[in-house]
């Protein structure tokens, strides 16, 4: 993966941050950041384009460097304190069109750059889609903080299986009878209506907490849909949500709308992904008795398992590879097992 870090104003061009990602990643673009310099902005720009990179990350005013660039190219962002206000100084650059997706690490103790005007700006202002993570730093991000976010894309798995067809994204309209793959950031409001209304019925159906407290929570939140069309009407009828992370591609999410025909083709696929390499879910409720009655490999790796959940889930581990964590968004424990194939 090839990777462009911007430092922050009047910070050095090579640090710890700068040292981790020569080790980490195959090919970093970190240039020396004058932003009084005329023309900065584009010189960063042209040379990301030519370098043809695939993420990129900003502290500060480099986080502000970072979002415009990823408005016009479509390229992923982690921000750090991006500074989209409060600026020092205020280098001309260019904001595009371009609905990329952002990860924005702020410090609750940032008191350069307010991190609630942050959420504010981009709320008011972004363009693409945001999730919000708070840290407890100030404005300077540690070092522990930044590999946090960026670790995830060390090994980033490719999606694998399920055949890429964007040309048909803006109406939603899918071919029938077959899996199809879509980019949910490019998946237009009323097709991500239509998703959200899938899953919402799926999980009150089952009495299960929903993770997402509207579709546009979804997109920020996850990557890719696999979706199918059971009866011929172009429409999707089943959807599997999943996100890559360096263990694999985790299946997040899963649902129909309700059709006999899309409830067992979504069941069928999902075992059958489990049973693939580079693929896993963390199951709960009938999903986890549906996956251990047909055999699929589970994981037991605590360490896999606590990296994947995060030790602010408080995972607590039983025998045979269940564990209960906390759900944040419902406030409460709850049991589950780890499925799939590493």
């Amino acid at each position: 993966m090839k990777v462009a870090f911007f430092h922050g104003f009047e910070s050095p061009a090579i640090s710890d941050k700068t040292e981790y990602l020569d080790k980490a990643f195959g090919e970093v673009y970190a240039p020396e950041m004058n932003y009084y310099k005329p023309g900065l902005f584009n010189e960063v720009l042209q040379e990301v384009k030519k370098r043809k990179i695939d993420l990129l990350t900003g502290s500060s005013m480099g986080g502000w460097f970072a979002y415009c660039i990823s408005t016009l190219t479509g390229i992923p962002a982690i921000l750090f304190n991006p500074a989209v206000h409060s600026r020092p100084v205020d280098p001309s650059v260019q904001i595009g069109g371009a609905r990329a997706k952002h990860t924005v690490v702020l410090g609750k103790n940032d008191d350069v750059i307010d991190p609630e005007k942050t959420i504010e700006w981009f709320k008011e202002n972004g363009v693409g889609s945001f999730t919000y993570r708070m840290e407890s730093n100030n404005h300077r991000t540690p070092v522990n903080v930044f590999r946090k976010y960026l670790s995830v894309y060390e090994q980033e798995q490719p999606v694998r299986h399920i055949k890429l067809y964007e040309e048909f994204i803006n109406e939603l309209k899918i071919p029938s009878g077959k899996w199809v793959e879509y980019d949910l950031a490019k998946i237009d409001d009323e097709g991500m209506q239509h998703i959200w209304d899938m899953y919402t019925t799926t999980y009150a159906k089952q009495g299960m907490d929903l993770s997402a407290d509207d579709w546009r929570e979804l997109r920020s939140k996850y990557k890719a849909t696999a979706l199918k069309d059971v009866d011929r009407d172009a429409e999707p009828d089943a959807f599997i949500i999943y996100k890559p992370t360096k263990w694999g591609n985790k299946i997040a999410l899963l649902g129909t709308n309700n059709k006999r025909e899309a409830k067992s083709d979504v069941v069928k696929k999902l075992i059958e992904l489990v049973k693939t390499r580079g693929w896993f879910i963390e199951a709960s409720l009938k999903m986890e008795e549906i996956l251990s009655s047909s055999g699929a490999p589970v994981i037991t790796d605590e360490k896999m398992i606590r990296d994947v959940v995060g030790d602010d889930k408080k995972p607590e581990f039983e025998e045979d590879g269940y564990y209960t964590r906390f759900l944040s968004k419902a406030g409460k424990r709850i049991r589950k097992r780890m499925y799939g194939k590493l």
